[in-house]
């Protein structure tokens, strides 16, 4: 039954990840306002290089020289440089959204994202809390006010992939549950701040 268990998790784990969550609902968002085949593409294209590719290489990188240890930053200290870069291509992102005048959700999503990495950024300096959690219930959140309130129906998924991340002694309960509320709650801010809530 352990093993069972174990491999479960595993692939909870793997299947809430951050960077499979938030390039799924990012592109999700981005190809729901496009307008066309060439609008899919160039947002598609600008959100999954900078969001995606440029830190998930990074830490490729990183794993590679021996200055990370693993592809999902297990360890708390070594999680400030990869959230550097991620801040960073995502201020680069709100940017180029911005000169290309992309539909106001767009920049919404954007910009939640930035916030909830600028904040978590700061507390994982001291506290090493979910970012598989607040992942998962930001792009939730974010998808059922920006395309389909139905989406609300996936929040079942976050007490798995906090029993995933806690099986797997990556986090504590309070860890998973503290990430999951406060990346809604920063996700209904930005919310409010553009006039949509």
């Amino acid at each position: 039954m352990k093993p069972l268990l174990d491999k479960t998790a595993l692939f909870i784990s793997a299947a809430t990840s951050p960077f499979v969550v938030f390039s799924v609902v990012g592109v999700a968002t981005i190809s729901y306002y496009a307008n066309n085949l060439r609008e899919f593409f160039l947002w598609n294209s600008i959100f999954l290089f900078l969001t995606l590719i440029v830190p998930l290489l990074y830490i490729l990188q990183g794993v590679r020289t021996g200055r990370l240890t693993d592809l999902h930053l297990m360890l708390r200290e070594q999680r400030l440089k990869p959230f550097v870069v991620s801040v960073v291509c995502n201020i680069l992102l709100i940017v180029i959204f911005y000169l290309l005048e992309l539909p106001k959700p767009i920049m919404i999503l954007s910009t939640i994202l930035l916030a909830n990495e600028v904040i978590f950024l700061a507390i994982t300096q001291f506290w090493k809390i979910s970012i598989h959690s607040a992942t998962l219930a930001g792009s939730i959140t974010t998808a059922a006010v920006l395309i389909d309130s139905r989406f609300i129906a996936l929040y079942l998924i976050s007490p798995l992939s906090i029993w995933a991340r806690v099986r797997r002694h990556r986090h504590n309960f309070l860890q998973g549950v503290a990430a999951t509320f406060l990346a809604i709650s920063i996700s209904m801010i930005i919310f409010k701040l553009y006039g949509v809530m």
